[in-house]
């Protein structure tokens, strides 16, 4: 279930901040999504999470990657945009096979939207 996280602005308006979009891939290339999945190999090396957020211009939101319920990066990226694409990536060992996790998270520590995939098999 997404959550919404509340922004004010210079009106005194608050905007809710959305996850419009969001996944895993394997590449990003010109701010959008290649190879999305929720399944790779696990020789893959490198994984992305790719989201469209509304509403957040000013923000900081956190991308934390978690493998097998242990966190194992977080990422933290500012939205310069009422409507904003933004990325972050995770290095995959090959040995790191198993279900992951990216939670994506507003500044308030509250999780606008999980993404979960599995490396190997």
């Amino acid at each position: 279930m997404a959550a919404l996280f509340l922004v004010g602005s210079l009106s005194g308006a608050c905007l809710a901040i959305e996850v419009v979009d969001a996944v895993v891939c394997r590449d990003v290339q010109d701010r959008e999504p290649v190879e999305p999945g929720d399944s790779f190999p696990a020789d893959v090396g490198i994984v992305w999470c790719w989201s469209k957020i509304k509403d957040g211009k000013g923000a900081t939101i956190r991308h934390i990657y978690y493998y097998e319920g242990e966190e194992k990066a977080v990422v933290e990226l500012s939205i310069g945009s009422p409507m904003w694409r933004t990325r972050s990536s995770k290095r995959i060992l090959s040995s790191w096979t198993g279900n992951w996790r990216v939670d994506i998270v507003g500044e308030d520590d509250v999780t606008l939207k999980s993404l979960t995939f599995r490396i190997g098999q």
